[in-house]
């Protein structure tokens, strides 16, 4: 029996021993920067897995550590296409909070965030608007929940991924990544990429593109207009007003082949219905603030010599 027990405290030991090296490894290198306790070039600086939660949790932290006046807010499209440092926004501290799948809903939240931060310098909310969004699938998406825009303390409920092998191998990924001296495609300290997309062949980049669209519920497969989603930007647009938010707004660009996608699942109706009721949304939102200056709204979605871009055709090497 004592031989015994003492097998269990050594097992025991040895247990621990272990997850105390696994834990403090994913502290240290930290693949999803969540602690940010150290930041070396070719050893942590590139985090290339950074996404792979969702981005929530960290755009989160991003925001609350770094208060910021102008936030660019939307989804992976205002992501990749809106630059931080524009010479627009001259000096102004800008963030981007473009997330992959952001619904109206979370980006209101994230907008109230933001502005009631200790000493928060929140001032302009530039908005791109997505159809999708606006899908009764769609309320928040990735890590939300457990961000800080769902007041959550992210550092404790990462403490499980920080003992977890899965945690442990990302961080050995991105040590190998470091080592080698490679940049992550994204993000920056801004909220936006560090490079362009993958340098895939020009027609799989459509193909791809469009076979997630007409695939994924939370796209445009068996999408429905959600009047929930409609009253969560009327609260959006009167939440800016209350606050004196300047609110920039604009319906992202889409390639031609979106529309017309869009056109053969039988959404054209519901797509125009939406941006009928963004209209009217706002001018309600107006008629109801006019001692304030009024929101105008940018529509890019239609068809022109950018959107109408020829997709290669099938043998073509581009």
């Amino acid at each position: 029996m004592k031989a015994y027990s003492n097998f269990l405290k050594i097992f025991g030991a040895f247990v621990l021993s272990q997850l105390t090296v696994v834990f403090t490894i994913n502290l240290l290198v930290d693949p999803y920067k969540i602690y940010r306790i150290i930041n070396i070039e070719y050893f942590n600086r590139e985090k290339p897995l950074i996404e792979k939660q969702g981005m929530r949790k960290v755009k989160s932290l991003d925001i609350e550590q770094g208060n910021y006046e102008i936030l660019l807010l939307g989804t992976s499209r205002v992501q990749n296409g809106l630059n931080p440092r524009s010479t627009v926004f001259a000096s102004k501290k800008t963030y981007n909070v473009g997330l992959p799948l952001g619904g109206i809903y979370e980006l209101n939240q994230i907008i109230d965030f933001a502005r009631t931060r200790k000493n928060s310098r929140l001032k302009t909310v530039i908005l791109g608007l997505d159809f999708f969004s606006f899908n009764n699938k769609i309320t928040v998406s990735g890590d939300f929940k457990e961000s800080r825009f769902a007041n959550k303390n992210v550092f404790i409920t990462s403490i499980p991924d920080l003992l977890s092998l899965e945690t442990l191998q990302s961080s050995i990924d991105t040590l190998k990544f470091n080592y080698r001296g490679n940049q992550a495609n994204y993000y920056d300290n801004l909220g936006t990429r560090n490079k362009e997309l993958p340098n895939l062949k020009h027609r799989e980049l459509f193909r791809r593109t469009l076979s997630q669209y007409m695939i994924y519920e939370t796209l445009y497969a068996g999408f429905e207009l959600s009047n929930e989603r409609l009253e969560d930007f009327n609260k959006l647009i009167e939440y800016c007003y209350k606050h004196n938010i300047e609110l920039y707004l604009f319906i992202s660009p889409v390639h031609a082949q979106q529309l017309e996608t869009i056109r053969l699942m039988g959404l054209s109706t519901q797509f125009e219905d939406w941006k009928r009721d963004l209209v009217r949304i706002i001018a309600e939102q107006s008629r109801k603030n006019q001692d304030k200056p009024p929101i105008n709204l940018w529509d890019f979605s239609g068809y022109n010599t950018i959107t109408m871009e020829t997709v290669p055709p099938l043998d073509s090497e581009n």
